[in-house]
């Protein structure tokens, strides 16, 4: 009996040891992912911040990025802006380390166009303070090794420093005008003309112009967010689109959660027919809750109730924003899903899956003249 005894007490104590390399091995081939998951909203955003400012110190920016993407993908507390904010933490963190290493590496995969630019607002915003305006340029021809939507981030990021280097009258109480004025003197005077360059660091300027206004920075008067939002109709036709795509976070601020009042407003708006496409493309890229949590059903009802070059638009769109706000790792699988979904009609749902086969990420029929 002793014997036998022995033998069980070995088998077990064997069977304890396997079990605990193989947990080891486990955690050093798959890294635990969601460090700050199911902690309560604030704590939530606490534990965030000070995990990704960990890792940017001492695993850098790619590790950054995919604690993020894979958090916000399984977060039902995380808010957009929440998300936005921890983005410019990771942009500030990483310039810091540019400036301390004269360089910085993204890894294979640059997701800086993470939860709507936050990382390049901050990062850039950072380099347009230094005043080394033409090294800010050469930093965006460089990061973005020919990759459209790398260049047009990082672009969009200095038009959004741009915005912080206005003096504090001006950005309190300049007039819409005045400032847009103000930075495009800033965008041009450091991309030297170039139209396509301009065009991202605009929207960059539209885009930091709405924090603005959204945060209350700005003493409005009379004015209401959705007033603020009709003066891109007076904006140089060329700047027209990127306005109404840009100010769309305007609409969101007005409406809150309100998807369906959002493009309703745009839709009943005197904006001409021929820009509501932007502002319908800019609403529906604010609406990364809904494609997270795979809850569809109201985007794509919102979009088949518009007119026909309205609906495609939107649902092009609405594909599109599933794609880019999907966690890491997970953008083909979520994308298939979502083509598959019930309510698509036949065509929609061959339509979007030449997204995926094509890999075409990119807005084409939504790119303004250059």
């Amino acid at each position: 009996m002793a014997k036998k005894r022995i033998t069980r007490q070995t088998a077990a104590a064997a069977f304890a040891v396997l079990l605990l390399v193989a947990a080891l091995f486990v955690i050093n081939q798959n890294p635990f992912k969601y460090p700050c998951l199911g902690k309560g909203e604030e704590a939530e955003t606490d534990c965030l911040e000070r995990v990704l400012e960990r890792a940017v110190n001492r695993k850098g920016v790619p590790e950054a990025f995919a604690l993020l993407s894979n958090h916000r993908g399984k977060s039902s507390s995380l808010e957009v802006d929440e998300c936005h904010l921890l983005a410019h933490l990771i942009g500030d963190k990483a310039f810091r380390l540019y400036e301390r290493q004269g360089g910085i590496n993204f890894g294979e995969k640059n997701d800086g166009s993470l939860c709507n630019f936050g990382f390049y607002h901050a990062f850039m915003t950072s380099f347009i303070l230094t005043g080394r305006h033409k090294d800010a340029d050469h930093f965006c021809e460089t990061v973005s090794l020919g990759d459209d939507n790398l260049a047009s981030s990082c672009y969009h990021g200095i038009g959004h420093g741009a915005i912080y280097t206005l003096t504090d009258d001006l950005r309190t109480t300049g007039t819409f005008s005045e400032m847009v004025a103000k930075g495009e003197e800033v965008c041009k005077k450091i991309l030297e003309n170039d139209f396509y360059k301009t065009e991202h660091c605009m929207r960059g300027i539209y885009g930091g112009i709405s924090d603005i206004l959204v945060f209350r920075e700005h003493n409005m008067g009379n004015m209401s967010l959705a007033d603020y939002y009709n003066v891109c109709s007076f904006q140089k036709e060329e700047f027209r689109p990127v306005c109404y795509q840009e100010m769309s976070v305007i609409l969101h601020a007005a409406f809150g959660e309100g998807f369906e009042e959002r493009v309703q407003f745009v839709v009943d708006s005197q904006i001409e027919n021929e820009y509501k496409k932007y502002a319908i493309d800019g609403l529906v890229s604010l609406f990364p809750a809904v494609t997270n949590n795979k809850n569809w059903q109201d985007g794509i009802k919102v979009c088949k109730s518009l007119q026909a070059e309205l609906e495609d638009l939107c649902f092009s769109a609405l594909t599109v924003s599933t794609y880019r706000n999907a966690p890491e790792g997970d953008a083909k699988e979520l994308l298939e899903e979502f083509c598959a979904y019930k309510l698509l009609a036949a065509e929609e749902k061959e339509e979007c899956k030449l997204f995926i086969t094509e890999n075409t990420w990119q807005r084409q029929n939504l790119k303004t003249k250059s």
